[in-house]
């Protein structure tokens, strides 16, 4: 078993700007990995920004130019 560190963080996003997350850092009990969560507690402005990156991040990062049809494959 490793050990746990917590800690508060602020995350910058390009469009969304600063959110503020709890984060708990768990290491391996070698300390060759770790796992990093960010968590924002439930109903804060921080997890509604966390819900739109959310919708931001599924969005279609490229975009054809006016005029221009993009291959579906097939």
């Amino acid at each position: 078993m490793g050990h746990r560190f917590e800690d508060r963080r602020t995350v910058v996003h390009p469009q969304i700007g600063e959110i503020d997350v709890d984060s708990q850092a768990l290491f391996t009990a070698g300390e060759s990995q770790v796992l990093l969560v960010l968590t924002a507690p439930p109903r804060s402005e921080a997890a509604s920004r966390l819900a739109l990156l959310a919708v931001i991040g599924s969005e279609d990062p490229i975009t054809a130019e006016p005029g221009v049809r993009r291959s579906t494959g097939s």
